[in-house]
């Protein structure tokens, strides 16, 4: 008999950040997961020089020159939990607006708090996608739907 962590991906997680804060990220599946891998790769390559742009396609992210490999690196995982928390954020505790009220959570104030707080943002991110990797890395990628018992 094998056995593994439950890992409590079909129901909401609340992630504490510290210092009064809290995320609370609502259930989605790998194939999610793996559509906001992707988008979060488009954006981070949108606005790059053409020469690096031809480079990217041209060999594999591997072979890639380390200066570009390293920006790219940096924008993708910004873009990836601002599609995470945008798509499937349920809100947070902790962030106010100027006006000193709950700050809504979109894409403008997450970009905002990420941006302030770059280390918050990492741990979110590590938080938020280490099931998943967990499920990739077991081969697993059917794992139960969310909504499933």
């Amino acid at each position: 008999m094998a056995i593994r962590l439950l890992r409590h991906l079909n129901i909401p997680r609340d992630i504490d950040v510290g210092y009064g804060v809290s995320i609370r990220v609502m259930p989605f599946s790998y194939a999610d997961y793996r559509e906001c891998e992707a988008a979060a790769m488009r954006q981070a390559t949108e606005g790059m020089s053409q020469a690096d742009a031809i480079e990217m396609d041209s060999v594999d992210f591997e072979e890639v020159d380390p200066r570009v490999q390293d920006g790219i690196q940096g924008r993708y995982s910004k873009c990836l939990l601002q599609v995470l928390l945008v798509r499937f954020g349920d809100g947070w505790t902790g962030i106010q607006d100027e006006n000193g009220k709950a700050a809504p959570m979109n894409a403008d104030t997450v970009e905002q708090f990420f941006d302030l707080f770059p280390a918050a943002g990492q741990m979110v991110l590590s938080e938020v996608v280490q099931p998943y990797q967990v499920i990739a890395s077991e081969g697993n990628v059917s794992a139960p739907l969310p909504n499933t018992a």
